[in-house]
C-alpha cells in the first residue's frame, strides 16, 4: 500500500532532477556545452546515460509485460540491442572522427539537402513518439501515487510531462547526462538487486516458479511467432546503430577509449538488466495472474511486496527509466528542428545564442506534442516498437550506404526512404497482413531500391564519397598519384 511516505520521496525526487537542470544550466556557455556536454564525459557518467538512455519503459515495464505474457523469447530483443551497442563501440573511433553529431549532417554530405530535411522529419517523430511513450509510463506512475490525493491519469500525465520537459528545457545534455547517472543507480539498484530479493523471499520460490510456470516460458525459441521475433531484430538491432542517442553520448565522451568501451559495457549491462525484468514478469504471471494491464507487473510487485518507503523508491525508479530515455530524445528533437529546419525557413545561419535559444523553445514545442501522443495512445512496447520502426526501416541502409558504400546515390537514398515509408504505414494502418511485422517488407524493400537504384544512377565524375573513409586507401592512393606526376 502507498503511504505518505512513499508519495514524499516521488516529489522530492522529482524536485530533485529539476533542481538538478538549473545548476546544470549555469555551466552551459555556448551549443556543445548544451548538446554535447562540452564533450567532458568520463566512463561512469558515459556508461550511465548509455545503459539509462536504453532503459526505458519498454524496457523496463513494457518487457516485463512481454516476459509476463510469452516468456523468456523476448531475450531476442536484449540480445539485438547488445550486439548494436558492440557494432556502436567498434565503430565509435570512425564516428568521432567525422566530426558529426548527428545523423542529418551524413545525409547532406552525400546525398544533398532534400536529403537531410526528410531525416530530419523522420527522426522528429519518431522520438517524439518514443517520448510519448515515457510519459505514458510516468503517468501510470503518478497515477498510482497521486490516487489518494484524487490525481487522475490525464493529469498525471500533464504533470510529469511538464517536469520533463521543464529540466530537459532549462539544462540540455548536461542535466541529462547526471540525471541519467543518478538514475541508473536506482534503477540497478532497485530492480536488479533490492526488488527481486523481497519477491522471492515473500512472494515465491525459484523452485515454485519452475513447477508453476508453463516450460514453454523459459524458452527462448517458442511462445511468439517466428517473424514477430525477427521483427523484433530487424527493428532493434540496425535501430541501434544509428541511434541519434547513441551517437551523441559517442561524440560527447572525452575520449575515443571511453566511447568505445563504454559501449561495450553498457551493451553488457543492458543485456542482463533485461534478463532479470524479463524473470520478474514471468514471475508477476504467477502471483499476480489475471492483471488486466501487463504494463502494470513491475509496479503491483513494487507495491505488493516492498516496504513503506522502498515502494516509493521504486516508483522512483521507474519514473527514472522514464526519464532518463524521454529527455534524451526530446532533445534530439529540438536539436535537429533546430539546426536543419529553422536555417532554412529563414534563410540564415543561427549564431550561438539565438541556437540555443531556438533549441529550447522547439524542445518545449515538442515535449507539449509528446504529452499529446501520452494521452492518446496506449501500450508501450508496441508505441516503442512504431517508433523504432518508422526509424530503422526507412534510414537504416541509407546511412549505412553514406557511411561506407561509394556508389550510394542521392535518387537511391530517395526513392529508398518515400517508398519504404509509404509501406511501412500501408502496413501498419492494414493491422499487420499475414501475420508478418510491417518492418520485415519496408526494410528489405528499403536495401534493394537503395542498391538498384544507386547502381543505376551512379556517375563517377559527380559521386561523393563515403563519410568512413579508408584514410589508407586514401594515403596510398595520393602517394601513387604523386609517384605518377614525378
Amino acid at each position: 500500500m502507498i503511504t505518505l511516505v512513499d508519495v514524499v520521496v516521488v516529489i522530492v525526487y522529482l524536485a530533485i532532477m529539476v533542481v538538478i537542470g538549473l545548476i546544470a544550466s549555469k555551466r552551459i556557455k555556448h551549443k556543445d556545452d548544451y548538446v554535447l556536454a562540452g564533450k567532458r564525459m568520463g566512463y561512469s557518467v558515459t556508461i550511465g546515460t548509455l545503459v539509462a538512455t536504453m532503459i526505458g519503459t519498454a524496457a523496463t515495464m513494457g518487457t516485463a509485460a512481454m516476459g509476463y505474457e510469452y516468456g523468456m523469447i523476448l531475450v531476442w530483443q536484449a540480445i539485438a540491442i547488445f550486439v548494436g551497442y558492440i557494432i556502436v563501440g567498434m565503430l565509435a573511433k570512425k564516428i568521432r572522427k567525422t566530426g558529426k553529431w548527428y545523423i542529418p549532417d551524413i545525409m547532406a554530405e552525400r546525398y544533398g539537402e532534400s536529403a537531410k530535411v526528410f531525416t530530419t522529419i523522420i527522426l522528429a517523430i519518431a522520438v517524439t513518439a518514443i517520448f510519448g511513450a515515457q510519459i505514458i509510463a510516468m503517468g501510470l506512475i503518478f497515477n498510482l501515487v497521486g490516487n489518494s490525493l484524487g490525481i487522475s491519469y490525464t493529469t498525471a500525465i500533464v504533470i510529469v510531462g511538464v517536469i520533463l520537459v521543464l529540466y530537459t528545457f532549462i539544462g540540455g545534455m548536461i542535466a541529462v547526462a547526471y540525471t541519467d547517472f543518478i538514475q541508473l543507480i536506482i534503477i540497478l539498484v532497485l530492480f536488479v538487486l533490492v526488488l527481486p530479493i523481497y519477491v522471492f523471499t515473500d512472494g515465491i520460490t525459484f523452485s515454485d516458479l519452475r513447477q508453476t510456470v508453463d516450460p514453454e516460458m523459459w524458452s527462448v525459441w517458442s511462445g511468439l511467432p517466428f517473424l514477430f521475433v525477427v521483427g523484433i531484430i530487424a527493428t532493434y538491432l540496425p535501430g541501434i546503430i544509428i541511434d541519434q542517442t547513441i551517437w551523441q553520448r559517442v561524440m560527447a565522451s572525452k575520449d575515443e577509449k571511453v566511447a568505445k568501451f563504454s559501449s561495450f559495457i553498457s551493451g553488457g549491462i543492458f543485456l542482463f538488466y533485461s534478463i532479470v525484468i524479463l524473470l520478474l514478469g514471468i514471475t508477476a504471471s504467477v502471483i499476480i495472474p489475471q492483471l488486466t494491464n501487463k504494463d502494470e507487473a513491475i509496479p503491483q510487485l513494487i507495491i505488493s511486496y516492498l516496504p513503506n518507503g522502498l515502494i516509493g523508491l521504486g516508483l522512483v525508479a521507474i519514473l527514472a527509466v522514464a526519464m532518463s530515455t524521454a529527455s534524451s530524445t526530446l532533445l534530439i528533437a529540438g536539436v535537429v528542428i533546430t539546426k536543419d529546419v529553422i536555417p532554412a525557413v529563414m534563410k540564415k545561419s543561427l549564431s550561438y545564442e539565438q541556437d540555443l535559444k531556438a533549441s529550447r523553445i522547439v524542445t518545449l514545442i515538442l515535449g507539449a506534442a509528446g504529452i499529446v501522443i501520452a494521452l492518446t495512445f496506449s501500450g508501450l512496447f508496441g508505441l516503442m516498437m512504431l517508433a523504432y520502426a518508422i526509424f530503422t526501416a526507412t534510414l537504416f541502409f541509407p546511412i549505412i550506404f553514406a557511411l561506407f558504400w561509394e556508389k550510394a546515390t542521392k535518387k537511391g537514398a530517395f526513392w529508398s526512404i518515400i517508398i519504404s515509408s509509404i509501406i511501412l504505414i500501408v502496413l501498419y494502418g492494414l493491422d499487420k497482413p499475414l501475420d508478418v511485422e510491417p518492418i520485415l517488407p519496408a526494410i528489405i524493400i528499403n536495401l534493394g531500391l537503395m542498391w538498384i537504384i544507386s547502381l543505376l544512377t551512379y556517375q563517377k565524375d559527380t559521386a561523393t564519397k563515403p563519410v568512413f573513409r579508408d584514410e589508407r586507401k586514401e594515403k596510398e592512393l595520393e602517394r601513387n598519384i604523386q609517384a605518377k606526376m614525378k
